[in-house]
């Protein structure tokens, strides 16, 4: 798929089938204008139809539609939001988790005798100031703003 458009649902007049079933031609009828659209063009799902209904109801209305909701236990509905709605949201709130509460330092493998000259130095540095340190060597290096990629 390299391009996607939402063709409403109500904007189709009829779909036209052959002997077997198979979908032919969409038949679109939107502002005055009829269009005859390939099958191959187009996807369509239908989504909970009633009664053999060719069209049944779009995947992306579904998905755009409040849920049902619930009682809450002094009876009290609570409405559900749309499902686009709620993946948009967790999107949007995974980002601010993400940037807010990611550790800034993780630290392994930290020599005992060393831990002293460790935690001075980790007291010195400036809010989002990292450093870089080789514990395998006799020192610690300064304060530097990135951990060099080794």
């Amino acid at each position: 798929i390299t391009t996607l458009h939402y063709l409403p649902l109500s904007s189709f007049y009829k779909i036209l089938r052959n002997e077997a079933g198979d979908v032919e031609t969409y038949v679109q009828l939107w502002g005055g204008v009829t269009k005859y659209l390939n099958p191959d063009e187009v996807l369509h799902y239908a989504w909970n139809p009633v009664d053999e209904d060719a069209f049944g109801e779009g995947l992306v209305n579904r998905l755009a539609r409040p849920g049902k909701g619930y009682r809450t236990e002094k009876n009290k509905a609570r409405k559900r939001p749309p499902l686009l709605q709620i993946r948009e949201k967790g999107v949007d709130n995974a980002h601010r988790i993400l940037s807010r509460y990611l550790p800034r330092h993780i630290y392994k493998n930290i020599p005992s005798a060393r831990l002293d000259d460790f935690i001075a130095l980790l007291n010195t540095l400036e809010p989002e100031q990292d450093f870089a340190a080789e514990f395998d060597s006799t020192h610690l290096f300064a304060p530097c703003l990135s951990i060099p990629q080794g």
